[in-house]
């Protein structure tokens, strides 16, 4: 009896033994399977890698991800695993820097793309990466509150969030009064929401700028925009906006750029917008002395009177100074004579650039578009 149970345990193991062998089989199979993706998600080599590519315009920079330099721009599709902040420092200029952070999708490319400019407010450029959600797209500007376009089309202003876009290729454009526009080709992808980030370039300076009705040699470059006008950067970013944008003078085609700049706190600087003494301006500007008038709107049509002073200071070589008249202003006639229509007055101390000189009379310039005689018994002539 014992014997035939013996023999009906040892058939019944037989029967269940290949079913127990595939058991530990996929059990095995389970535990490499996990061990598997844990290494992969412990071992950085083993991600899914995104590609970088970042490029700088008009000048090298040096890139550094995380603190570390990777390289020169341009570079093109590196392989990242991890990044969290890129920063890019000028090869001419180490105190020009620019950085971002971003933490680019798996599989994804991110892109930089920038103009250095002169400083961190004239500068321009875009960020775009991937990031997973949604299918769709986020754009910010520097400044906020510019106009989007996709396709041609008006989406809204920045920041703009953009849900209902489909996967494939776009237009993208952005605009804002008193900046350059930025235009892109854009490219969205399912199951991912398109990070767009955009500086736009303010402009120092009118595009078409125009002279004084009253000068030959005297631009006005007068913008409404007092952030950007009372810049100290504006004179460098002027020169520099001109010699990479261009610039339309309408009438000489010659001319390409300004032997000088002066602004409206009586800042004389050179063409590359490098701030000089009046001895300095006296001596490196030439007689053409063709310049560029860096007004405020808010401040008016023409010249500054701290600005006027620095320009007849430098270009004028014979001014008039005012003396005592007892009254502390002085009398400006049309034309030289005591019968002549009084058209200004001026102040005791104050100092004129001398137009002409007649006996007893001497024409001064009293405003970039307003000139007139006084009687040469009441000022003092200077070279």
């Amino acid at each position: 009896m014992s014997f035939t149970i013996a023999n009906q345990e040892d058939s019944f193991f037989n029967r269940i033994k290949p079913f127990l062998i595939y058991v530990f089989l996929f059990i095995a199979l389970g535990g490499i399977t996990y061990a598997v993706s844990i290494g992969m998600q412990r071992m950085p080599s083993l991600r899914q890698n995104s590609n970088l590519t970042v490029k700088t315009w008009g000048e090298e920079a040096i890139v550094l991800i995380d603190g570390e330099e990777v390289g020169i721009t341009p570079i093109e599709d590196m392989d990242i695993v991890e990044l969290e902040n890129i920063t890019l420092q000028s090869v001419s200029d180490p105190t020009r820097t620019y950085s971002i952070s971003m933490d680019p999708a798996p599989n994804t490319g991110a892109l930089v793309y920038r103009d250095l400019g002169v400083s961190s407010l004239f500068s321009e450029g875009r960020d775009i990466w991937f990031e997973k959600g949604r299918t769709g797209m986020t754009v910010i500007s520097q400044p906020s509150g510019a106009t989007v376009y996709l396709d041609g089309t008006e989406m809204g202003m920045t920041p703009l969030s953009l849900d209902d876009v489909t996967e494939g290729e776009y237009e993208l454009a952005l605009y804002s009064p008193g900046y350059d526009s930025h235009d892109m080709r854009i490219t969205t992808l399912s199951g991912h929401n398109l990070k767009v980030s955009v500086q736009l370039f303010p402009r120092p300076a009118p595009q078409n700028p125009k002279r004084f009705d009253d000068s030959e040699n005297l631009w006005d470059l007068t913008i409404s925009d007092e952030t950007i006008a009372g810049s100290f950067e504006r004179a460098r970013a002027t020169s520099y906006y001109y010699e990479t944008r261009g610039v339309d003078f309408g009438i000489e085609e010659d001319m390409e750029d300004f032997d000088y700049y002066l602004d409206y706190m009586g800042n004389i600087f050179n063409s590359d917008g490098v701030l000089l003494t009046l001895e300095e301006a006296q001596e490196v500007i030439p007689e053409t002395r063709r310049g560029g008038y860096l007004g405020v709107g808010a401040m008016g049509g023409g010249l500054t009177e701290n600005a006027r002073q620095t320009y007849l200071a430098i270009f004028d070589s014979k001014m008039a100074t005012v003396l005592p008249t007892g009254t502390g202003w002085l009398r400006v006639r049309e034309s030289p004579s005591l019968n002549a229509s009084e058209i200004s007055r001026v102040n005791e101390g104050e100092t004129f650039s001398v137009l002409e000189e007649l006996t007893g009379w001497v024409k001064i310039r009293i405003s970039a578009d307003q000139e007139g005689w006084v009687s040469s018994s009441y000022v003092r002539l200077s070279q």
